[in-house]
């Protein structure tokens, strides 16, 4: 056979091992992530619980700690009550309000125009609002700690896990 034929043959065939590794690799993060978590999630804050207590340190000087924190976000199709509620509520300048106009090349000036204008220039213009994720949790968890109102529109799930501090 030719002696390219046959490097290209071989470089396919390392390709194909290689794909296969990494499937093979991607399966078994998978699997460590999932036990990181039901351990980290689940049983060791099971086993401070029924120790009676939310921190403790091994003989060997690492200190474990229950964290706790909450996991907030708006239901995609609860957007508009979750702004509006945010607006009401006195929170509307957590909402990032975009204004997006599609121009065509060298129409750079009428960027500046008033949003009426274009509209009124015959423009398509969508406006988008969106929470920064980390802004909308950090106001979630000062609200649930201090037992105020959060809507159903906003989805919030309480979170704990262990954290191992070594020495």
């Amino acid at each position: 056979m030719n002696p390219i034929a046959d490097r290209l043959h071989a470089q396919v065939t390392r390709l194909r091992e290689a794909r296969d590794e990494v499937e093979r690799l991607t399966e078994s993060l998978k699997r460590a992530t999932a036990e990181v978590e039901r351990l980290g999630e689940i049983v060791i804050p099971e086993l401070l619980e029924d120790l009676g207590t939310e921190i403790y340190r091994l003989p060997d000087g690492r200190e474990i700690t229950i964290k706790r924190d909450v996991l907030a976000g708006i239901l995609v199709d609860q957007r508009a009550d979750a702004h509006d509620w945010l607006d009401r509520g006195g929170h509307g300048g957590m909402i990032q309000r975009t204004l997006v106009v599609d121009f065509d090349k060298g129409e750079v000036k009428k960027v500046a125009a008033l949003r009426k204008r274009l509209i009124k220039a015959g423009f398509d213009v969508k406006t988008e609002e969106k929470v920064n994720p980390s802004t909308l949790r950090a106001w979630a968890r000062r609200r649930a700690e201090a037992g105020e109102e959060i809507p159903d529109s906003i989805n919030i799930t309480p979170r704990e896990w262990a954290d191992v501090k070594t020495r």
